[in-house]
C-alpha cells in the first residue's frame, strides 16, 4: 500500500514541476502550457526511449529529480534559469521531432544560455551532480554544437536508434 502511495505521490510531483517549468516557458515562448508539456513529454518518449544513450541521459534526469526540485525551491534563479533554457531550444526540439532538425541550426547565443545553466549548477549542485555534469561536459563540449542542425546534434549524442518503436495505428 505504502508503495502505490509512494508512486502516486512521485507522479504528482512529477506533473507539478512538468507545469511549473512549462508555465513560463509557454508565456515566454507565447504556446499554451499543454503544447509545452507534450513537446517535453515526446522528447523523453520519441528521442530518448529509443535508444541506449538517451535512457542513460533520462536516467541522470531521474537520479538528479529531487534536487532539482529542491534547487528549485531554493533558488529562484534556477528557475529562471531552466525556463531560459526550456524556451530556448524549443523551437529546435519540436522541428527536430516533427522530421525537420535538418533545417535549425544551433546558436552560439542558444550555447550560451546552456552554459549559464552548467554554470549554475556548477555553483548549487551537490557534488555528485557538479561530479556528473563535469564529465558530461568533457565528453560533449558545448560549444561544439555551436553551427550544428538539431538532426546532427541528436545523432552525435544519442546514436542510432536500438528499440523498434511501434508503428502508430492508422485508424
Amino acid at each position: 500500500m505504502f508503495k502505490i502511495i509512494k508512486i502516486r505521490t512521485c507522479l504528482i510531483f512529477i506533473l507539478v514541476a512538468l507545469l511549473l517549468l512549462a508555465v513560463p516557458a509557454a508565456v515566454v515562448t507565447g504556446k499554451d502550457v499543454w503544447s509545452t508539456v507534450d513537446l517535453y513529454l515526446r522528447v523523453e518518449s520519441e528521442l530518448l526511449m529509443p535508444t541506449d544513450t538517451g535512457r542513460y541521459y533520462r536516467d541522470i534526469f531521474w537520479t538528479y529529480n529531487d534536487e532539482f526540485f529542491d534547487l528549485a525551491l531554493a533558488y529562484p534563479n534556477f528557475w529562471n534559469e531552466s525556463f531560459n533554457l526550456i524556451s530556448t531550444f524549443e523551437v529546435g526540439f519540436e522541428a527536430l521531432l516533427n522530421g525537420r532538425g535538418s533545417e535549425v541550426v544551433i546558436t552560439a547565443e542558444q550555447i550560451a544560455v546552456a552554459e549559464d545553466y552548467y554554470a549554475l549548477l556548477m555553483e548549487i549542485g551537490s557534488p555528485a551532480l557538479q561530479r556528473t555534469l563535469y564529465e558530461e561536459a568533457i565528453r560533449y563540449p558545448l560549444q561544439s554544437f555551436i553551427g550544428l542542425t538539431m538532426d546532427e546534434s541528436a545523432k552525435r549524442v544519442l546514436g542510432p536508434q536500438t528499440i523498434p518503436l511501434p508503428t502508430p495505428n492508422p485508424e
